[in-house]
Formats: structure tokens, sequence, C-alpha cells
């Protein structure tokens, strides 16, 4: 019987030229540009272009992007009725799963065979926008809260946020979720890039690409130890405007295998929510 990589550790199935993960040094960059750099100098908005387009935006494109996001996040009526009727204790990554799926059966570009750039593009601009609609529409539903209609006038972190909570965000709060946006934004050729890039390359459609990644991300090996920190409230009172209490970062345990990377989000968020306590006398 002939060897093999388990979990394919060592094997070069394919390569990335969006971000180059360090993370034993961590390190991360995008297309060049050190996250360092990404989260001092730009917004959200910007990184997502900067993956999409291969470069940095000027203020016109990225004006004309961002009015883009805000223009598609409304969702289908057929989403939302799945989200209402969804069980309250479903995973929340089986409810986007499935959710990201059905928007697939209402848009005309999730088509099969060779792609058209000019129709993923667009159709990568919508997935963009509903995603953290999906998310905040199931969280409420779940609490037996009224679903909020969408707004054009907040960027992505802010809009999430008045999404999930139902009243307009704190600056701190939305400056916490666009950098840790920026900063899990890519990272390579982990395992949901390479589930989407492997149900892609069968010329399946952008929508069974992004299920199969979200698929994969659920799994604890994978991501879905991220949705636990949130259950356990890692970062809720910085992204509530609360005193901050973000832990120290972790470097041990089921964690480290993960790199320095993940501490260094944890520092920016709990060096922002603290420069931001000082500035309003909340600090301890």
């Amino acid at each position: 019987m002939s060897d093999y990589a388990k979990g394919l550790e060592g094997v070069i199935a394919n390569e990335s030229a969006l971000s180059r993960v360090e993370g034993l040094d961590g390190k991360l960059s995008y297309l060049g540009y050190d996250i360092d750099d990404l989260v001092e100098h730009c917004c959200f908005g910007e990184v997502t272009y900067l993956l999409l387009k291969g470069r940095l935006p000027n203020s016109k494109e990225l004006e004309n992007f961002q009015r883009k996001l805000h223009q598609n996040r409304s969702l289908p009526p057929q989403v939302v009725d799945f989200i209402k009727a969804a069980p309250h204790d479903a995973s929340p990554m089986d409810v986007l799963r499935t959710g990201v799926s059905m928007l697939g059966l209402f848009d005309k570009r999730a088509k099969i065979g060779e792609p058209d750039h000019d129709e993923l593009y667009e159709a990568a601009i919508s997935i963009i926008a509903r995603i953290p609609v999906i998310v905040a529409y199931y969280h409420r539903a779940r609490m037996g809260l009224e679903l909020l209609p969408v707004r054009t006038d907040l960027n992505e972190a802010a809009h999430f946020l008045y999404m999930l909570n139902g009243q307009e965000p704190t600056e701190a709060a939305v400056k916490t979720l666009d950098i840790a946006y920026t900063m899990h934004a890519d990272h390579g050729m982990n395992a949901s890039t390479f589930s989407a890039r492997v149900t892609v390359a069968t010329l399946s459609d952008i929508y069974s690409g992004m299920t199969s990644a979200i698929g994969t991300l659920k799994g604890p090996l994978r991501g879905l130890s991220c949705q636990q920190e949130e259950d356990h409230g890692h970062w809720s009172p910085c992204l509530q405007g609360a005193r901050p209490t973000c832990p120290a970062p972790q470097e041990n345990g089921t964690r480290a295998h993960r790199g320095t990377w993940r501490a260094k989000v944890d520092q920016y968020v709990q060096s922002y929510c603290r420069d931001h306590a000082r500035t309003q006398g909340l600090e301890r």
C-alpha cells in the first residue's frame, strides 16, 4: 500500500496569490500589503476591493464599490421566511449555509459552465453584502425580535451591528468589528478555500462553492471555534460599546496551531477598546 499524506499535510494542491499566512511568525499579508498597514490605514471596504480587484481603490472607486454593497443587502422574501421558520436552537452556521445556498435559487448569475467573470464579480458583491444580514436576521429571529429593514447609509461593520442590536453602534464598536473583518478577510489556502475551489473547479456555480466553504468552516477543526468564542462573549462587550473586557490573547492548547496571527487580532481589538475607553473616561 502506497504512503499518503493524512489531511494532505505537506502536499501542495494549489496556490493563492491573495494572501500569505506566516502563522508561526505572526505575519499576514494581502497581495503584498502587510496586515498592520491595512488595519492602520484602510477600512474593510478597501480591503474587500483589494481582494476582489487585486489593487486598492481610489476614492471614487471606493465610493462606487460601497454603494454596490449597500444596494445589494436586501434578501429575497423566501430567504427571510426560511430564517423566521428555522429552529431557534439551530446552529447559526447551519442557517448561514442553507441561507447562502437558497440565495443561489434567486440569482440568475448562478450558472454552471465556463464562468463569466463580470457576472461572478457582481454575484460576489451580492454575497458579501447579504451574509451579514442572514446572520443578524437569524440572531434576532431566534431571540423573538423584529427583523429590521436594511439600511444603505452605514458601512459594513456599522450595518451589521445595527441589524444585530437594533441601535446605532458606537464608534468603538464599529472600529472593533472593522478590524476583525479586515484581519479575517483572507487566510490563503485554508480548508474552506480549498473546498470552495474544488467545487467551482467542476464548473459548478459560485453559490455552490460558497456553500461548500461554509460547510467546511463549520467543522471544529476549521472555524467552529470562532462561533464558540462569540457564544461565550469573547468580543461582545467591545462590539456593544460597553467597557472593554476582551480577554488577553492566548497562545496555548487548541489555539496554538493557528499561529500568532489570531493573537494579533485580539491585541488590536483589545488595544482599540482600551484606547477608546480612556478617551471616554470608562477605563477601570
